[in-house]
């Protein structure tokens, strides 16, 4: 299935040109209005008329223009954005038999991964231009074309997939539901902290510049979650990028330096990934005790052959998206999505759900407010959460003056555990 993936990665997976408990409860509205922070959209944004339809778009890549004839094949880098809007139609099936939510219309954009057909659609297409909300699209270029335009019109983009949003300069209008590689670290770092002191923790990347930039996010969460005196900070372990030199690894000064946590933040390399965990693996004795690793939510997709260390060294992880599969709300949406389409649901059938039925709680709540009600009303659904922050700039006003908001990102992240052979929520000290 398709994956929800960090920035650096997703330049090449998400351009086909590169191989690219339902509740029926509406949640009641705060007693008060907040207060709107500079760069806020304005509180008079209008809610619903009586009779008015919400108007969705979706701006996603479905390949269409290379549907093969003969077979009705559909190109395989298509499946991500078809399971996405898979699960949004099972959602939207039940919206519409609940009276307690507006109408919602869905109008569907195949962009085809191409920028000029995105540029004719924002140019030309009259309903996109008037849609109250923008879902999409994937790809970096054409994602901050829509933002940009869209800002302009005061409509809401929602970028479901992408997790770095840096272009999104000064658009309060921009949420980012997948959480960006920062909130993973911070998440890590937060369980860590609660059980373990900086001295014995390590972390282990290898010589790579994308891999030793990550080191800084952790170091900067530890920062957060120590006293303002307390210099301990995390230990570095970066290993020459050489297959070579994964064989010769050796933690023992580690371990015999008390470290029992390792932080591995790595993925695209899964050959360095294996040598980590069987060397490791290999190396603990019963006298340096449990040992624990903190790995990437791409860890879920290693192979079963895995799943041993994972075992031993007691390998967590964080995601974006993860349902239990044995809840009988996950049951019930696999066998539907399953009598529906005759397969089932990846991560991002999930996810379609879920922001479908977000978005529906949130306009019955606030109407075409729901920029304001983003950010106050964390929601978790079958396997995604949401609890949006402020991404803010410093305004030049000096330090006194309050931050511009650039956009928001979702924080939301499921911490899990392997634990006889399968992963479950960890456990919060």
């Amino acid at each position: 299935d398709g994956e929800l993936v960090f920035e650096e990665e997703a330049r090449e997976k998400e351009n086909p040109e590169n191989e690219e408990g339902r509740e029926e409860n509406v949640p009641e509205m705060p007693a008060e209005e907040p207060n709107v922070a500079p760069g806020s959209p304005s509180e008079s944004v209008p809610y619903l008329d009586p009779g008015r339809s919400f108007e969705l778009a979706v701006m996603l890549p479905f390949l269409g223009d290379r549907l093969d004839p003969a077979s009705l094949s559909i190109d395989e880098r298509a499946l991500p954005a078809l399971h996405f809007f898979r699960g949004m139609e099972i959602a939207l099936d039940s919206i519409r038999q609940n009276s307690a939510f507006p109408d919602m219309n869905i109008r569907i954009y195949d962009t085809e991964a191409n920028p000029a057909t995105v540029f004719r659609m924002l140019s030309e297409d009259t309903l996109l231009s008037t849609a109250d909300v923008i879902i999409g699209p994937l790809r970096p270029v054409n994602l901050e074309m829509v933002a940009t335009i869209a800002s302009a019109r005061n409509q809401v983009v929602i970028s479901p997939f992408s997790a770095n949003s840096d272009f999104a300069a000064e658009n309060p209008r921009f949420f980012q539901i997948t959480p960006s590689l920062d909130a993973h670290c911070g998440e890590i770092t937060r369980h860590i902290r609660q059980s373990w002191q900086p001295e014995q923790v390590a972390l282990i990347c290898r010589d790579k510049e994308a891999e030793t930039e990550r080191l800084a996010l952790f170091h900067a969460a530890n920062k957060r979650y120590s006293a303002p005196e307390d210099t301990s900070a995390f230990h570095e372990y970066i290993i020459p990028d050489t297959s070579d030199v994964y064989i010769g690894l050796d933690f023992r000064p580690l371990l015999d330096d008390s470290v029992r946590v390792f932080v591995v933040p790595s993925w695209s390399n899964r050959a360095f990934v294996y040598a980590v965990l069987r060397l490791l693996s290999s190396q603990i004795t019963e006298e340096d005790g449990p040992v624990t690793v903190y790995g990437m939510p791409q860890w879920l997709d290693f192979d079963i052959s895995s799943y041993e260390y994972f075992e031993k060294l007691n390998v967590h992880l964080t995601v974006p998206v993860w349902s239990d599969p044995f809840s009988p709300e996950s049951i019930a949406f696999s066998n539907e999505y399953f009598k529906r389409y005759a397969t089932f649901p990846t991560r991002e059938s999930w996810l379609g759900f879920d922001m479908t039925w977000y978005l529906a709680r949130l306009t019955a709540m606030a109407g075409l407010n729901i920029p304001l009600k983003m950010p106050l009303t964390p929601l978790d659904g079958l396997s995604t959460g949401f609890m949006f922050e402020a991404v803010s700039d410093q305004s030049d006003d000096g330090p006194e003056a309050s931050p511009t908001i650039r956009h928001y990102a979702n924080k939301r992240l499921y911490l899990l555990e392997f634990e006889n052979y399968r992963f479950v929520p960890a456990h919060d000290e």
